[in-house]
């Protein structure tokens, strides 16, 4: 083959390859999103940062003599800040908790979803107790789906993690936000 025609196809080739896997990121592939998402495992997995932990310990006081577990830093993310339907975005989170251990007390983290407007989409309550069992810096991150029929415009991640106990009841430790858009299909 001529030098100077095995460029143009290699390119072409290339340019080919290219676009048919670019396909698939295009918004509008909706039935193999469907698929995923019944594979999918939406709970929040915290896992221990034992170097994070060691600065953390040094960076902020102790717990309070009677406190049962206290946030020192809850902050989440976004993994993107636009996205398509049909899709996820991932939800990154770090939390520096202090707590004792075996305390009789329950950890649930809830996340809600808010339209622009104001109004609430969606809730997840979990508890993450076990993964939270003792003083740490924690990282988390988990999917989050975009359907197909969500609207286009811009959404509020809102987390909140909670204490409960018997003696003291329900009370909030922490909260943080995030936001996201989706973007109108092409």
């Amino acid at each position: 083959m001529d030098r100077r025609h095995f460029i143009p196809l290699t390119a072409i080739a290339g340019l080919m390859l290219l676009a048919s896997g670019c396909a698939s990121l295009l918004p509008g592939n909706c039935e193999r999103f469907a698929d995923d998402r019944k594979k999918t495992d939406y709970a929040t997995r915290y896992k221990l940062s034992a170097s994070r932990t060691e600065d953390a310990v040094k960076q902020f006081p102790p717990l309070p003599r009677g406190t049962a577990a206290m946030t020192r830093l809850y902050r989440i993310g976004m993994s993107s800040k636009e996205t398509h339907t049909c899709r996820h975005i991932t939800i990154e989170k770090d939390l520096y908790l202090q707590r004792l251990p075996a305390n009789g007390v329950v950890l649930e983290e809830v996340r809600e979803i808010y339209t622009t407007g104001g109004g609430r989409i969606a809730t997840r309550t979990e508890n993450v107790t076990a993964q939270l069992a003792r003083t740490g810096y924690y990282q988390a991150e988990v999917a989050f789906p975009i359907p197909e029929k969500t609207p286009p415009g811009t959404y509020r991640v809102v987390s909140r993690l909670l204490v409960r106990s018997r003696t003291h009841g329900t009370r909030q430790l922490a909260q943080a936000e995030s936001q996201f858009t989706v973007l109108a299909r092409r």
